[in-house]
């Protein structure tokens, strides 16, 4: 009975503090997730429709391919959340 009591005490604290932690950090990330769901993309305006293909372009070799699907109108693109990598 008196080592399950010493094994208790000496464990309490770390357990306790490992499951705080633990909890804080589901909570934080939960948090970023959701704050970066709020944000909204803005508007890109370009010069010509010259610029826009070669940004467009310039884009696809970098790795961002889908760039095309946020063009929103007459030169201009959504510049955030479209940074998808193919």
């Amino acid at each position: 009975m008196d080592v399950s009591c010493i094994v208790d005490s000496l464990l309490l604290v770390p357990i306790e503090r490992t499951v705080k932690d633990a909890k804080d950090k589901l909570i934080e990330a939960i948090r970023h997730r959701y704050r970066t769901q709020d944000e909204v993309g803005l508007p890109m305006k370009f010069v010509d429709k010259v610029s826009l293909n070669k940004t467009f372009a310039e884009m696809y070799e970098l790795g961002v391919g889908n760039l095309q699907n946020y063009n929103i109108g007459k030169l201009k693109v959504i510049t955030r959340h479209c940074m998808v990598y193919h």
